[in-house]
């Protein structure tokens, strides 16, 4: 088991890695400690095409920070590198940009005009430059700022999107179908298939089943918020609400023949 200490001071696990991310982690390493590299270029290598961990295939040429990659450990890694890479070009001291994440999520989301839930949804999507103290995140006021200025003159924000893992495994399973619509999948993690609910979505059915029988949750988009639909290790997760739920297996059945006919 390999351990690395952020500066956050949080501790990061992770076991032997495939030979191509270990190879990339020791390359970053190395540009982190070579002072003819800039912090501008060791940001572009982490989070540039090279990178096995991002996703390159969603977008040819561009490489696209999905929910597999956010969730491994390495990514953190490879973030707090490119941290220390820029502390150092900042001649400043792991206090120094400690102290530097000031406001609570309640504080920032009063700031920019949110729900603590849509910032917290902000800060997980990389869109706020936060830190995470003792459980708790503290985000940059300079980030707050310039999330506000970016947002501004737009009529209404624009929702995340809902991320999915499904797939089956031990006797239960997970599937989703939309009306009018398909899941856009980005990649897969084991045996789950992970993607995300098309832009401009209307309405879904989550159905998850065991062995005795189903069940399938209705749901609809609803902006500034966070719900979850979890079953084992599979999950639907964003700013939905489920308006109806299904808990007989045959009429979780018509009710998911109805959005077969719909996709």
């Amino acid at each position: 088991m390999n351990r690395y200490e952020l500066l956050s001071g949080e501790v990061v696990e992770y076991d032997t890695l495939p030979a191509p991310l270990a190879a990339f982690l020791t390359r970053v390493q190395s540009a982190a400690s070579d002072l003819a590299v800039s912090p501008a270029a060791l940001l572009a290598l982490v989070y540039g095409v090279e990178n096995p961990l991002l996703d390159t295939t969603t977008a040819p040429g561009r490489a696209i920070v999905n929910a597999t990659a956010f969730a491994h450990p390495v990514y953190k890694v490879l973030g707090d590198l490119v941290g220390r890479k820029q502390l150092a070009a900042l001649n400043q001291s792991p206090e120094q940009v400690v102290a530097a994440y000031t406001l609570t999520v309640k504080a920032a989301a009063e700031r920019i005009g949110l729900s603590e839930t849509a910032t917290r949804t902000a800060i997980q999507g990389g869109k706020l430059d936060a830190m995470k103290r003792n459980g708790e995140w503290y985000v940059r006021p300079e980030s707050v700022d310039s999330y506000k200025v970016s947002n501004r003159g737009r009529k209404k924000a624009v929702p995340a999107a809902v991320r999915v893992r499904c797939g089956g495994a031990d006797g239960v399973s997970l599937s989703v179908r939309l009306a009018g619509g398909e899941l856009v999948a980005e990649g897969k993690d084991g045996g789950a298939v992970v993607g995300r609910f098309p832009d401009g979505w209307t309405a879904a059915a989550v159905k998850t089943t065991t062995k005795t029988g189903a069940r399938v949750f209705e749901i609809e988009p609803e902006a500034g918020t966070e719900e979850v639909v979890e079953f084992g290790e599979f999950e639907v997760r964003g700013p939905f609400k489920v308006v109806k739920k299904h808990n007989a297996t045959k009429v979780a059945a018509e009710v998911w023949k109805k959005y077969a006919a719909e996709a």
